[in-house]
């Protein structure tokens, strides 16, 4: 996880070492949400990458364990990494912000919302790889629940949100009508936080596009989006794909998916049988949508929707 490649490069820290396990070592070992372990009991996993953050010379706002260090310190090391950004939200002075892989972690996130709640200008915000959990979360969701905020995308891709901070932003979107794009994929998010989600998708009347790629959302999530898709009348994109809903999951999103009238891109890369993937295609196919022949699985990330052709992507 390249969270703090911005911070420290590995050409900078360390010359001797190949730049691929140069990479490797220091990547993790920045990463907050990977603490480590005593070195007696990984010597050549954790205890190396802590060694490698020691021997950093840039790393002095995030020196040492990440796990221990106190919250007041954790606070001032995010205010020293927003600073700039912090100033240009509270003076309205921007509507594009772009902190993907800052490292600002649940501090950040509860800065930047308390920011938010006073901004009347931004309208994009792309928090991608930042470490932010479910607290960051809900300090975001606090500041989406306000009335007459800007922001119409927010990205968390690739976060640590997981259930609880999906809810959170679940009940901000039953009360939003400012929001159109929210990426909230690679998150850890299960059956809890998709049945939220689900149930904000049937109040919000603003979100156009949802994205859910790689999470944990099973075959009980999978039931809750379809039956929301039934109702929704302004999703555009649903990007679920790598999502364990296995084929009864796959084919009830599919039956929702051909029920919301104006969904453009469904993506959705399920484990199908033949006959499944046949029965989808043949559905969805009666409803109006193109579906490509070719085989997407090895994407990790889908494409953002074109302006005026339908797709819907499956795995052979």
């Amino acid at each position: 996880q390249a969270i703090w490649l911005k911070l420290c490069r590995p050409s900078r820290w360390c010359s001797s070492r190949p730049r691929r396990h140069a990479e490797t070592s220091h990547c993790a070992g920045l990463c907050p949400a990977y603490p480590a372990r005593p070195p007696g009991k990984d010597r050549s996993g954790s205890a190396r990458r802590l060694h490698a953050l020691r021997r950093c010379p840039r790393a002095d706002l995030v020196m040492g364990d990440y796990c221990s260090v106190t919250e007041d310190a954790k606070v001032a090391r995010a205010k020293a990494l927003l600073g700039e950004p912090l100033s240009d939200l509270e003076k309205n002075a921007v509507e594009a912000l772009d902190l993907m892989g800052c490292g600002g972690g649940d501090e950040g996130a509860v800065l930047l919302g308390s920011a938010l709640r006073r901004n009347s200008s931004l309208r994009q915000l792309n928090l991608r790889w930042n470490a932010i959990g479910a607290a960051g979360a809900e300090a975001l969701a606090r500041a989406l629940e306000e009335s007459h905020r800007p922001l119409c995308s927010l990205d968390l891709f690739c976060n640590s949100i997981k259930d609880a901070g999906a809810v959170s932003l679940a009940r901000a979107l039953k009360v939003n009508r400012e929001l159109q794009a929210l990426d909230l994929g690679w998150n850890s998010i299960g059956n809890a936080g998709a049945c939220a989600l689900a149930g904000a998708l049937k109040a919000n009347q603003a979100l156009t596009r949802l994205g859910l790629e790689q999470n944990a959302v099973a075959e009980p999530g999978a039931e809750a989006i379809a039956d929301a898709l039934r109702q929704n009348t302004t999703l555009t994109s649903l990007q679920l794909a790598r999502n364990p809903v296995g084929e009864a999951g796959a084919l009830v999103l599919a039956e929702g998916a051909s029920c919301c009238p104006r969904l453009k891109q469904f993506d959705l890369l399920p484990d199908l049988t033949a006959r499944g993937s046949m029965t989808i295609r043949s559905n969805l196919s009666l409803s109006g949508f193109s579906i490509p022949e070719e085989d997407l699985q090895a994407e990790l990330t889908m494409p953002q929707p074109p302006a005026a052709v339908t797709a819907v992507v499956f795995a052979s």
